[in-house]
């Protein structure tokens, strides 16, 4: 009894979000659907550049109001790692929202520079960070900024300092060429398809998917060429086995 009263109050609400829950289900069915003879690819030979892109999409969870972060970064022309992940606390302004962001993508860059760095493989320049938020960027190197930001001092100190040691640079990028919105943001399919590319996505090569092209692109009378070709070799097969047979007969 007690269960049925608690599922009571809930179920006029699962009732009600059920619409909206399969509607969501059906387009990532049909984007799984349209995507799946996608696939990373990875080109060689590349530069020893690491940078990586940053942004986050604020209050944009409707249940919870907490803002997401998504990032990835780049070794050269070949994406190595990304993320999405919703921020752990509120961020009250869209520049606290982009700067947990960048402090997330700043960590990784870190983490990426010591395995790097362990596997002999030195970069070429500082990594770079790219953010489409200028507040969030002015932050990174004008200390008059931190008393505006208390409540992210941790993120402050750190990415602040690995500017400072010049281990870190930072750069602004539109959002019309910002790849991280993809992460967070929806929007159009003529952007999906432009950042899809730059992540690296293309079509898999198949050769089965070659032959069959190929024959479709054969025409019809090539076609029927073939198969009377097959029919003579057959009747001549025929033939020749009916000639055989009879040289192998017994005499009587």
């Amino acid at each position: 009894m007690l269960s049925l009263m608690r599922i009571g109050p809930v179920a006029p609400l699962l009732v009600a979000l059920l619409p909206v829950i399969a509607r969501s289900l059906v387009e990532i069915l049909r984007y799984v659907k349209g995507t799946v003879t996608l696939g990373m690819t990875l080109t060689a030979p590349t530069t020893m550049d690491l940078y990586a892109f940053s942004d986050a999409d604020w209050a944009g969870c409707p249940a919870t109001r907490r803002s997401t972060t998504g990032y990835c970064t780049f070794l050269g022309g070949n994406l190595i790692s990304w993320c999405v992940k919703k921020q752990q606390t509120d961020s009250r302004s869209n520049t606290e929202a982009e700067y947990r962001a960048m402090a997330h993508t700043v960590t990784e860059l870190t983490w990426l520079t010591f395995v790097l760095n362990d596997l002999n493989c030195f970069l070429a320049a500082t990594p770079i960070l790219y953010c489409d938020n200028l507040s969030a960027l002015h932050m990174t190197i004008n200390p008059v900024f931190h008393a505006r930001s208390k409540l992210i001092e941790l993120d402050f100190h750190f990415v602040r300092e690995r500017v400072a040691l010049e281990l870190l640079a930072t750069r602004h990028i539109s959002a019309a060429h910002q790849v991280a919105d993809i992460f967070t943001k929806p929007m159009t399919k003529a952007s999906l398809n432009l950042f899809r590319t730059k992540l690296c996505l293309q079509p898999r090569h198949s050769l089965r998917e070659h032959i069959n092209n190929t024959c479709e692109a054969w025409s019809y009378k090539e076609i029927g060429a073939i198969r009377s070709n097959a029919h003579m070799h057959e009747d001549t097969h025929e033939e020749s086995s009916r000639v055989t047979l009879v040289t192998l007969e017994p005499l009587e």
